[in-house]
């Protein structure tokens, strides 16, 4: 940090003093910046200025100004521990220099999104990425083919432009609720980092946020109404069912199965499932 001692918090129209404990460079999995990480203490001697830094920091990124500099640094800022004797106040802090996040484009195999709305986080070593994207109605078969086909051991190429000209490999989530709208499809989609996945593996567990459970319930219940369907028109085409026929229909209904599964997360608006 240069031998700055103390940071200046501007909290509203407040500006609250920290001092320095220990601080480092660590590059950031998101962008692969160097981001600054700062270990700080409050000593505040009053309730109001202590309630103030506290639910000013946990209204998201505050600026700082440190000592000796006059450009604002804009900061993530938390507190895992404060505490109060003879009323003085002290609180612990963890400052870690602030990084837009907010992807202006999404691109997932040969498809480049625009998100409605988008977040990510860090998971294991690898990237978990939300977002809400609509699908025009021209393309919208070509993407539902992207999650018929999902599972967990298909990876794409994925570039969050705006953040980061990384390309990373992710999977789908099993999770995808979906809507239909005038103008599109939209779909809240969730993208797995192959990384995770590795860090899970070399432990000997399954994929990331993958419910086993879920996921072999709702597919042996897609099947079976595949199958049903299919045996009824049989029975209505020829009037009598034969072992052929049940062969055959259930053959199909394997391979039409993880479209009537994706029908499942069909809900009014997919946007309302975001976060």
């Amino acid at each position: 940090m240069r031998g700055e001692k103390i940071i200046q918090l501007e909290i509203g129209t407040a500006h609250i003093p920290v001092a320095i404990v220990a601080a480092h460079v660590v590059e950031s999995l998101h962008t692969r910046r160097e981001m600054r990480v700062v270990t700080a203490e409050a000593r505040i001697r009053g309730k109001d200025t202590a309630e103030l830094l506290l639910q000013g920091i946990a209204g998201g990124a505050v600026r700082g100004v440190a000592e000796g500099t006059s450009e604002p640094i804009l900061w993530n800022a938390r507190s895992p521990m404060h505490s109060i004797s003879d009323g003085r106040y002290l609180i612990n802090l963890e400052l870690t220099e602030y990084e837009s996040m907010n992807a202006t484009r999404l691109q997932v195999a040969e498809f480049d999104l625009t998100p409605i709305r988008y977040k990510e986080t860090t998971e294991e070593n690898g990237i978990a990425i939300e977002a809400v994207v609509l699908i025009p109605k021209a393309d919208n078969e070509r993407f539902r083919s992207l999650l018929v086909t999902r599972d967990e051991n298909t990876y794409h190429p994925v570039r969050r432009v705006g953040v980061s000209d990384e390309t990373i490999q992710s999977r789908f989530g099993f999770n995808t609720p979906w809507s239909e709208h005038d103008d599109g499809f939209k779909y809240t989609i969730h993208l797995i980092d192959a990384r995770s996945d590795a860090s899970q593996a070399a432990r000997n567990e399954p994929p990331f946020g993958l419910d086993l459970e879920a996921v072999g319930a709702a597919r042996a219940l897609a099947y079976r109404i595949e199958l049903m369907e299919r045996l009824t028109a049989l029975l209505v085409k020829h009037g009598a069912l034969a072992q052929a026929d049940v062969d055959a229909a259930k053959a199909d209904a394997i391979k039409a199965a993880p479209v009537r599964q994706l029908n499942f997360t069909g809900v009014r608006d997919a946007e309302r499932y975001f976060g």
